[in-house]
């Protein structure tokens, strides 16, 4: 959903309210969810979790995907075609 919202709907995900609405699509109570994105509840899980991929996985991209230390992603703005990405998981 943020995804979407972010890439292909180019909506501003910065926004609570926008975020939320992705939230309320999976089921989630956005009331609760609003809450902890105004509070940062989770920040320091994201940021660890951000850290682990670029420093210790190497990630360069988002979307990006590994694999027994073969990776696939977007660069420069240009995102992995289905075409690509289902090579790629064929030949792990």
């Amino acid at each position: 959903m943020v995804y979407e919202s972010y890439f292909i709907k180019k909506l501003n995900i910065s926004i609570p309210d926008v975020l939320a609405e992705c939230a309320q699509k999976s089921n989630v109570d956005t009331d609760m969810f609003k809450q902890a994105i105004i509070e940062n509840k989770y920040e320091k899980e994201v940021l660890d979790a951000n850290r682990y991929a670029w420093e210790q996985k190497e990630l360069i991209a988002v979307p990006g995907y590994i694999s027994d230390h073969k990776f696939i992603g977007s660069q420069n703005g240009i995102w992995v075609s289905k075409e690509h990405l289902e090579k790629f998981l064929s030949s792990l």
